[in-house]
């Protein structure tokens, strides 16, 4: 998945949301290269109490990772 975390807010940035097969959107891993300044940032999404993923069906289409 791709998925921008704030949508339609300046500072939105996006991240790699990551799952198998049979995970549900929420239960993946985020990996954030911006998120902390230029720091690498990774969590699971249930862990995630800073920003809020928001799943976006048609960026990820476009990057082949959906069908």
């Amino acid at each position: 998945y791709v998925g921008p975390y704030i949508k339609k807010q300046f500072w939105k940035h996006n991240a790699v949301l990551i799952t198998t097969i049979n995970q549900t959107f929420n239960e993946g891993i985020i990996l954030d290269a911006w998120r902390n300044s230029g720091d690498f940032y990774w969590n699971y999404v249930s862990k995630d109490t800073h920003y809020k993923c928001i799943k976006n069906i048609n960026k990820s289409k476009h990057f082949g990772n959906l069908e």
